[in-house]
């Protein structure tokens, strides 16, 4: 390399740490700013996110406490309060879910309302209390149960086509694990609306997803009957 051209390199690079030095120094404030905002924001993050952690554990224990004293009073030799107990319990495992609508602890708080309506058969409430769990945290594995639950209280109800829906939905749940249950329950549901096609669809897609599963022998037996019809 010429003296030249080592001479001209030098020069570029001491130009461009010249300008660069320049740039510092003459946006140095901005920088600091942009670091003590960096600094704040990610302090606050923390906060924030132990502040929530602790909420949602307090929250929690409270729902766990609510459930066991749930099970104690159901297991009470003296029945004579339960209802009064169980509005207790409800309006109280309401206000969490309500207060964490959009977390974990909000839908356990609302699958266990759901319960306490299911055992009452009390479909309407329990339904609406199992999609409210559903929808508090949708990627919680028990979303699927959830959905299923409330599909179940549709049928209690009488509305067909909002059951079938709703185990469709928890079909289309990967974590779901009663898949073939529901697959069965919506033969069953279209075989009372003497819809034999789309029964026949719903067994066949639970043969042929789940071919060893134990309701797989009664589908398919279902097939059979609804194909000699």
């Amino acid at each position: 390399m010429s003296t030249q051209v080592v001479h001209e390199k030098n020069e570029m690079e001491a130009t461009f740490s010249q300008k660069l030095n320049d740039f510092l120094v003459k946006y140095r404030t901005v920088f600091v700013v942009i670091v003590g905002v960096l600094v704040v924001a990610f302090a606050v993050l923390i906060i924030v996110t132990n502040v929530s952690e602790r909420k949602s554990r307090v929250a929690y224990e409270k729902i766990e406490t609510l459930v066991k004293d749930w099970e104690a009073a159901k297991a009470a030799p003296e029945q004579t309060g339960l209802t009064a107990k169980e509005d207790d319990i409800l309006a109280q495992l309401l206000a969490v879910g309500k207060a964490g609508k959009s977390s974990f602890a909000g839908a356990r708080a609302f699958m266990s309302a759901g319960e306490i309506y299911f055992s009452r058969k009390d479909w309407k409430n329990a339904q609406e209390q199992y999609l409210a769990a559903a929808k508090a945290d949708a990627r919680a594995y028990t979303a699927g149960n959830c959905l299923y639950n409330a599909a179940v209280c549709a049928d209690e109800q009488g509305n067909s086509d909002e059951a079938v829906a709703l185990f469709n939905r928890a079909i289309a749940l990967e974590s779901f694990p009663l898949k073939p249950r529901a697959y069965f329950n919506i033969g069953r549901i279209e075989e009372q609306r003497a819809h034999a096609e789309a029964a026949i669809a719903a067994y066949e897609k639970m043969a042929e997803q789940f071919p060893d599963d134990e309701w797989t022998m009664l589908a398919k037996s279902r097939i059979i009957a609804l194909k000699i019809k």
